[in-house]
């Protein structure tokens, strides 16, 4: 379009009161939503910053922020990931054995992570690869590769781009903490494979110092809390 076709456009215009209400009312609402971005942005910041003194450093066994009630505790255990969680990998469905109306959802990639049953778009009764409330799930192939989600319907069917972190008696959330730390070392590894992707591996033979379940709840807790206002 250009100027003079810009300029031919008709409008319905309101008297000039009119148009200030309107344009005050909308202004304001532009204004809360850039308030409230930069607040969620705040909040990420922190969270980060918070995830790098409650979880130790490579090589060490103690974070350098301890809650009070855990301060005379031993150290963190050193365990590889295989220890404390099962893998359960995603199986591929083909268009007929999954639609839109009934069965349980069927998650291919991070664009379908809801934990609202009413976001959810493809449904399947066909697929033994299931995830179970509370696992964690890690888009392992395709887009957003090393995208984590904590799980918490039922249970949910997974495509093959698709894996669930299951605690074997850790507390999963604090797992699920842990695996978001671990995030840009999944995108580094699945972009130098030659077909971009986690292995079990990569995930399973990650090692790691992990505290007493208590103590895994409280981290876990804290930063949940802040995940829940970022939402």
């Amino acid at each position: 379009m250009n100027k003079n076709d810009f300029l031919k456009l008709r409008v319905i215009l309101p008297e000039v009161s009119e148009q200030q209400q309107i344009a005050d009312c909308l202004t304001n609402l532009d204004e809360l939503i850039a308030a409230n971005g930069q607040e969620l942005e705040a909040l990420k910041i922190h969270k980060n910053g918070l995830m790098q003194q409650l979880f130790p450093c490579e090589g060490e066994a103690l974070p350098r922020l301890r809650f009070p009630e855990f301060q005379n505790e031993p150290e963190w255990e050193k365990q590889k990931l295989t220890e404390v969680v099962y893998l359960v990998t995603g199986m591929h469905l083909s268009s007929d054995e999954y639609g839109k109306e009934s069965g349980i959802p069927y998650f291919t990639g991070p664009s379908d992570f809801t934990n609202d049953i009413q976001g959810v778009t493809k449904w399947t009764n066909e697929s033994t690869s299931i995830a179970k409330e509370n696992d964690i799930l890690i888009t392992v192939k395709g887009s957003g590769v090393g995208e984590i989600w904590y799980l918490t319907l039922p249970s949910v069917a997974m495509g093959r781009q698709l894996m669930a972190v299951r605690s074997k008696g850790s507390s999963s959330r604090f797992v699920c903490q842990f695996l978001l730390t671990k995030r840009i070392r999944f995108k580094d590894l699945a972009s130098g494979n030659l077909i971009p992707g986690l292995s079990r591996g990569d995930i399973l033979d990650l090692e790691a110092p992990f505290p007493t379940i208590s103590e895994q709840q409280t981290i876990a807790d804290c930063l949940s809390c802040i995940d829940e206002s970022t939402l």
